[in-house]
């Protein structure tokens, strides 16, 4: 073979000089690392890497969670290890971890990264071999538990409210919609379509008018009747987050403030009366929508319903008694 070589061939020293000389802005936020393929935790952004050959890598295939340690407390662990054991099983990704082992070492990465509040991410993946899309082709599952740090919303998101908007593109079927799986393509491309309008959350609508969930954050809406309105599961990822969310609204129907909880499939035509739509995550807690595809959403500002939600969120955050503390 001949031509101009225009790529070196590197060593194990070269390349790692490389690495260590070739720092990106999103480094600093980089804490932390528990790798399978380590057996151990790293602090080096430089070493936080995967095999190409994982399939989570070159074919998605893996499931994940995330969640936020504040104060030192990992609010609602159990109940993300209890569903990405769930979400691996469906998916017949083997899981070789306890609740117990997770557990530990998702602490024991936070403690490695020296920091009482941070985002806590983990991958289960179906492993490393070959590069087909055979999954008997791995050679056993892969872990990798992540910690970076958190940077809480901007306030202003809370006080004045956020845009949003409707998607059509095409929405993710049954399993795809319910597992929290890393094949999140379609994801990405309902945030694209946001970005690119200036909303900052889009809601999937599905062909017959059925709205699912945002690229990554699920909803809830006050109706007219001063109803609380969750939407039905079955197209959606089951949050936890609005799952608490839902269990603390219960007492704003003795406070007065709503009406009272429903569950139900919801219709892109259920916005245009409602008195409140709120934007539900991990990250956020709970963020008021102002504007819905272009038309206010009552009064053109936040409700009351999702600023004492917000409340409500925050000190049962900081109560530890919903966490995991270090």
């Amino acid at each position: 073979m001949t031509g101009k070589i225009i790529a070196p061939i590197l060593n194990s020293d070269q390349a790692l000089a490389k690495l260590q000389a070739s720092p990106h802005p999103w480094h600093r936020d980089y804490l932390a690392m528990y790798s399978s393929h380590w057996q151990g935790i790293v602090t080096d952004p430089w070493l936080m890497m995967l095999p190409l050959d994982d399939h989570l890598v070159h074919r998605g295939d893996g499931v994940f969670e995330a969640c936020k340690c504040i104060n030192s407390g990992v609010y609602l662990l159990d109940l993300h290890l209890e569903r990405l054991a769930a979400s691996a099983a469906s998916v017949f990704i083997d899981n070789p971890y306890s609740r117990t082992q997770l557990r530990e070492l998702c602490l024991d990465t936070i403690r490695a990264a020296r920091v009482r509040e941070c985002i806590l991410r983990l991958y289960l993946g179906r492993g490393p071999g070959s590069f087909t899309a055979n999954p008997f082709d791995s050679v056993g599952p892969s872990l990798y538990i992540m910690v970076s740090a958190f940077h809480p919303p901007q306030p202003e998101i809370y006080t004045r409210g956020v845009k949003a908007g409707f998607s059509y593109l095409p929405v993710k079927p049954g399993l795809h919609a319910r597992v929290k799986s890393c094949s999140y393509l379609p994801n990405v491309l309902v945030k694209h379509e946001a970005a690119g309008k200036g909303w900052a959350y889009a809601l999937w609508v599905d062909p017959d008018g059925t709205v699912g969930e945002c690229a990554s954050e699920n909803y809830i809406f006050l109706d007219e009747q001063n109803y609380l309105v969750f939407p039905e599961a079955g197209r959606i990822i089951d949050g936890l987050t609005v799952r608490r969310v839902r269990d603390l609204a219960s007492s704003l129907t003795e406070e007065g403030l709503i009406k009272g909880i429903k569950q139900k499939k919801v219709r892109e035509d259920d916005f245009k009366q409602a008195r409140e739509i709120m934007i539900v995550s991990t990250t956020i807690n709970v963020v008021p929508v102002v504007l819905m595809a272009g038309r206010p959403v009552g009064k053109g500002g936040p409700g009351p319903v999702a600023g004492r939600l917000k409340d409500m969120m925050e000190a049962d955050i900081l109560s530890l008694k919903m966490s995991a503390a270090l």
